[in-house]
């Protein structure tokens, strides 16, 4: 009987290791497939997914339209981080190899977009208070 489970057994771990080592091998191959990267200058590879940026895009457009709201319902946070996420991962774009023009071109469209909202309301926040002021001394 002691024989047995012992037999048992060892079937059961080779069964279990040699199960593994298929799993392994395929996963290592599916991630060999998917993040070839330079590895003769030893630089794991670096890859955005397509709809990550493209989904992206509509950040932008929810800016451009916003330009229709007063300037007082801007928010300061909301456009600094529009426009520093922009700049950094428009960045991050153009050195990643290859070069992905997709995540690029939309951040650029995302700082240019939170660059033009911030001088809107700094515009009606700190320089248009001294027109209304010096016209109504006037008048």
């Amino acid at each position: 009987m002691e024989e047995y489970k012992r037999s048992r057994n060892s079937q059961g771990r080779q069964g279990k290791q040699k199960l593994l080592t298929q799993h392994s091998y395929l996963l290592n191959h599916l991630l060999g497939f998917l993040c070839s990267g330079d590895r003769a200058a030893g630089r794991p590879a670096a890859r955005v997914h397509f709809w990550a940026p493209t989904f992206k895009w509509g950040i932008s457009i929810a800016n451009v339209a916003d330009f229709a709201k007063p300037p007082e319902m801007i928010s300061y946070p909301q456009q600094v981080v529009v426009a520093c996420s922009g700049v950094i991962w428009a960045r991050w774009g153009m050195v990643i190899t290859p070069i992905n023009w997709n995540l690029s071109s939309v951040n650029v469209a995302m700082a240019v977009t939170g660059v033009c909202q911030l001088s809107r309301k700094i515009r009606h926040d700190y320089f248009s208070d001294e027109k209304s002021a010096t016209a109504s001394l006037e008048g």
